[in-house]
């Protein structure tokens, strides 16, 4: 699976970061795609930890690292350098900033 492939499934579904042991068959971790993503951690956030925790991830290629950042104008720079993928987040005044300069971004609504 290629990285464009894991973040439209994280950003359809969730993602997770609980670790346990895998069954037989599944990826290895070395063969997944790392996806990181940028979060405060609060329940809202259940759908990714339950994915990864039912292996929902690692059935489709993924590898998630969660990264705690607490607000959405913290993720927009690691998004803008690559330090993260995926930010789980409100609007905020960073984010329309950088629309306004026409840097990529893709907004998905849970």
């Amino acid at each position: 699976m290629n990285r464009r492939r894991a973040l439209q499934m994280l950003g359809l579904g969730g993602a997770v970061i609980a670790a346990r042991p895998w069954p037989p068959g599944l990826a290895r971790a070395a063969e997944l795609d790392e996806v990181k993503i940028g979060t405060p951690l609060t329940i809202s956030d259940a759908p990714i930890i339950i994915a990864e925790h039912k292996g929902y991830c690692r059935e489709q290629g993924i590898r998630t690292s969660v990264i705690n950042l607490i607000t959405g104008s913290q993720m927009v720079a690691p998004l803008g350098t690559g330090q993260i993928d995926i930010a789980v987040a409100a609007t905020s005044a960073g984010l329309f900033n950088r629309a306004a300069r026409d840097i990529n971004l893709k907004i998905v609504a849970g």
